[in-house]
């Protein structure tokens, strides 16, 4: 979540960066989903810079070909 005007005062009740991981995962997971079904959805994270890395490291994982399509996310 990116605060900005009277949402910082709820910042104090945001996921801990446990909890933001396995979100995030989560969203990889339900994207890849729809991509293996050949759904045209676009999933914005927004502002947060660590979701490329997580990106990469979830096509790391899961995918065959993760060194060349690293290169297609930059």
């Amino acid at each position: 979540m990116l605060y900005s005007g009277r949402g910082k005062e709820i910042q104090k009740e945001d996921l801990s960066p446990e909890e933001s991981k396995k979100f995030m995962w989560e969203i990889f997971e339900l994207a890849d989903q729809f991509i293996q079904q050949n759904q045209n959805i676009r999933f914005v994270s927004g502002g947060n810079d660590v979701d490329g890395a997580l990106l990469y490291l979830y096509v790391k994982k899961n995918m065959e070909k993760a060194e060349q399509t690293k290169y297609d996310f930059c």
